[in-house]
């Protein structure tokens, strides 16, 4: 990315980040929003660092369609204002503005209070092409905004450290907003009225994003291995796995009726189901099979689950002993426990496959 163009003359300002490219699931973008040229319409600390001359946005492509996205990573703040901002249907619990701040801040202010909410349901904020031009400069409005910075940066500090351990999506954003109040930040009528919003979108049949469970246990199989399945895996993941706190996921083929008629089976166990679609391999031998793409697959795990940390164990693998995120793979480097006993002989053949 790159901004900072001055427009009185032709010296320039050029200010690079770091970023991954590639492509991203569509699912896990709650809010897009669009820049305003010249006058940047976010909040100081953006106005702040080019201080005096307008703002300009050198164009990626021509063709809008080909326009980069910049998606804010996990479990970071990304300011957005109350224009050109798309709050997708996954986002739309996130449109309520506080009321009980000054009207200048207030979009800004609910920017980082509704991402830290998005943190927990894996959304994230995007940044599109700029598709307008600010030339308005409010002074005043400047100036309300440096003094309550100082505000904003304990909004921010709080919120980092803020955690709910409430189940429930609607409960942890009411919870949010008690916390708020009981810490000065916004008044009781906001509080009142985020339940009141609540409340209406749940009466219209809005359904809210789901909290994943941090951890996930994934599976990466085909029908074709039930029996192995059914053998090992299966009867200890019931016994040893903790279903409160690690998601047991399994992730089949797309492309096969026998892996939805699994699929279908699992989750009326309460197991998780995702289906992949296969692989766009131009010179394999054959098509390849669910055991057989776990190579691949594990790379795009992240598509999958919004999990903070994930686990690949294989369909054949074998629990001895209790897995629990504090006594398993997901313990810190001082807890050498080995949870995953081999099997003596096992020699799979086919693993040759996904590895030539």
């Amino acid at each position: 990315m790159e901004v900072g163009e001055r427009e009185d003359d032709s010296s320039k300002l050029i200010i690079s980040t770091q970023t991954l490219r590639g492509l991203w699931p569509t699912k896990n973008i709650g809010i897009i929003h669009s820049l305003s040229e010249c006058q940047v319409d976010v909040d100081s600390v953006y106005k702040s660092v080019v201080p005096g001359f307008s703002l300009r946005f050198q164009k990626i492509s021509n063709d809008r369609n080909k326009d980069v996205k910049l998606i804010a990573p996990r479990r970071t703040f990304s300011p957005y204002s109350k224009q050109s901002t798309l709050h997708l249907r996954p986002s739309l619990w996130a449109l309520l503005l506080p009321v009980t701040v000054s009207q200048q801040v207030s979009d800004i202010c609910r920017s980082y209070v509704m991402q830290r909410l998005m943190w927990d349901v894996g959304l994230q904020t995007a940044c599109a092409g700029s598709y307008s031009i600010n030339k308005h400069v409010d002074h005043n409005e400047h100036e309300l905004e440096k003094e309550f910075s100082w505000k904003i940066d304990k909004l921010v500090e709080y919120l980092t450290q803020w955690s709910s351990a409430e189940t429930s999506f609607i409960k942890r954003v009411k919870q949010l907003f008690i916390d708020l109040y009981e810490y000065g930040y916004i008044e009781l009528i906001d509080v009142h009225l985020i339940q009141l919003w609540l409340e209406e979108l749940h009466l219209i049949g809005y359904t809210f994003p789901e909290i994943p469970l941090k951890y996930t246990l994934v599976v990466r199989t085909f029908a074709g291995h039930l029996y192995r399945m059914n053998k090992w895996y299966i009867p200890t993941v019931n016994m040893f796995v903790d279903r409160n706190t690690i998601d047991v996921l399994f992730v089949l083929d797309d492309e096969s009726r026998e892996d939805h008629i699994l699929g279908d089976c699992l989750k009326k166990h309460n197991y998780s189901v995702k289906y992949e679609a296969s692989p766009a391999f131009t010179k394999t031998k054959g098509n390849l099979y669910g055991y057989d793409r776990q190579q691949w697959s594990t790379f795009y795990m992240d598509y999958l689950s919004n999990s903070d940390y994930i686990g690949v164990i294989d369909a054949d693998g074998m629990l001895y002993s209790f897995m629990h995120p504090f006594y398993s793979i997901f313990a810190s480097n001082d807890d050498k426990r080995i949870m995953l006993k081999p099997m003596a002989g096992d020699h799979y053949h086919e693993d040759k496959v996904i590895l030539k």
